[in-house]
């Protein structure tokens, strides 16, 4: 609620209040009195006075439900625009979702035999799991991991090696990728 629509609020109360209290003094003035023409004003008054509070009150009500329909009106929208990101998302996800952006790619592609070096994937998509493995060469860890980095060792003669990774996501989908590393011999 805004400034002003607060400020409407605590003056109409105010003026709720007042009225009430006047109200109230004035059916304590019609009790007391023994006079049926002055009996009669108090009653008068007191109808008119109930009739601005009710005036009152009808606003105070209407400010109230305008408040509670904005607030709905608002939640509602907060939940459309939930509800549109969650559906992107899904939809993202099971439209082949899946996807190699990058790899993998090792720190170096040239090793010497028994040395190591960290080979990288990037992927997208939700879950993900990669399998990673070599033709010749050691792949820590070994097997499925959610780790899209793994430590490669050569194996101790020259040649290449081609490292494998297969990418899988929650929704089944796979994706699979390899790189070519060459291993030489240790010179002299």
């Amino acid at each position: 609620m805004d400034q002003h629509k607060r400020r409407k609020r605590r003056e109409l109360q105010a003026q709720y209040d007042i009225l009430s209290e006047k109200i109230l003094v004035l059916r304590q003035a019609h009790a007391a009195e023994a006079d049926p023409s002055r009996r009669f004003q108090y009653q008068e008054q007191i109808g008119q006075t109930e009739a601005e509070r009710d005036a009152l009150l009808g606003q105070l009500k209407e400010l109230e439900r305008r408040r509670w329909r904005l607030a709905l009106a608002l939640f509602l929208l907060l939940l459309a625009v939930a509800i549109l990101i969650m559906s992107v998302i899904a939809a993202a996800n099971s439209l082949g979702g899946l996807k190699i952006l990058d790899g993998p790619t090792p720190s170096r592609s040239i090793l010497v035999t028994g040395e190591q070096t960290q080979v990288v994937v990037s992927a997208r998509g939700g879950g993900l799991t990669f399998v990673w493995s070599a033709d010749n060469g050691v792949v820590n860890p070994a097997g499925p991991t959610g780790r899209s980095v793994i430590t490669y060792t050569a194996p101790h003669f020259p040649g290449q090696d081609v490292i494998y990774v297969e990418v899988r996501d929650n929704q089944g989908h796979t994706a699979d990728s390899q790189t070519i590393v060459s291993i030489v011999e240790e010179g002299p």
